[in-house]
């Protein structure tokens, strides 16, 4: 499923929340799933983020988890590879902005509704 992905820290170091609040998401599909070939030499749970063509690659999140969760996102936490290092790492997931949907507006208006 495509969601819009922030990456919360830069080498392991938290992003400061004015950062966060104006960087850039980057649309991608996350999916996560349980392997052996991974560089920690066990088994663990794996996070990827599919991006479209052209768009910038995110390092794959090993030991992931399920952080937080809300109606509307959630954040992925594990700890990434960049250039042979390990580095704790977390992704806000949330639905793109031109999707959400509030679901009391999807059902047709019936003659009750006038009263409220």
């Amino acid at each position: 499923m495509q969601y819009e992905v922030l990456p919360l820290f830069e080498r392991g170091k938290r992003k400061p929340k004015k950062a966060i609040g104006s960087e850039r998401r980057i649309h991608a599909c996350v999916q996560m799933h349980k392997g052996m070939s991974t560089p920690l030499g066990r088994d663990t749970t794996t996070a990827k983020a599919y991006t479209a063509p052209g768009m910038s690659e995110l390092p794959k999140l090993y030991d992931a988890r399920l952080d937080t969760m809300a109606v509307l996102a959630f954040t992925i936490e594990g700890v990434e590879f960049v250039d042979g290092q390990m580095f704790q790492q977390a992704w806000h997931c949330r639905m793109p902005e031109d999707k959400i949907q509030v679901p009391w507006t999807l059902c047709p208006r019936g003659p009750l509704d006038e009263l409220l």
